[in-house]
C-alpha cells in the first residue's frame, strides 16, 4: 500500500468518524429532549395514575354497595313473595288500628 492510498484511507476513516460523531451527537440530543419531556410530564402522569387507581377503588366500592342494595332488595322481595299472608296481616292490622281510633 502506497502512502497516497494510506492517506486516502485515513481521510476516509476521518470523514466516517466525523459523520458518526455527528450522528451520535444528534441521537444524544434527541434522547435528552425525550428525557426532558418525560421528566416534565412525570408529576402529571403520577397524578393521573393515582386518580385512575382512586377511580377504580371508588367503582369497586360502588359495585359492592349496589350489590348489597340489590341483595337486600331481593331478600325483602323474597320475604313478601314467599309469605303473602304478611301483607294481608299488615292491612288487617292497619284497619284494626284505624278502627280503634
Amino acid at each position: 500500500m502506497s502512502i497516497t492510498q494510506m492517506y486516502s484511507a485515513y481521510v476516509e476513516a476521518t470523514e466516517q468518524l466525523a459523520l458518526e460523531k455527528d450522528k451520535n451527537r444528534l441521537q444524544t440530543q434527541y434522547l435528552d429532549q425525550i428525557l426532558k419531556e418525560i421528566e416534565e410530564k412525570a408529576p402529571l402522569l403520577q397524578q393521573q395514575r393515582a386518580d385512575y387507581e382512586n377511580a377504580l377503588l371508588n367503582q369497586v366500592l360502588i359495585w359492592t354497595r349496589d350489590l348489597s342494595v340489590v341483595s337486600a332488595w331481593q331478600a325483602g322481595n323474597s320475604y313478601h313473595i314467599h309469605e303473602p299472608w304478611n301483607v294481608t296481616y299488615k292491612k288487617d292490622e292497619h284497619s284494626r288500628l284505624i278502627g280503634s281510633l
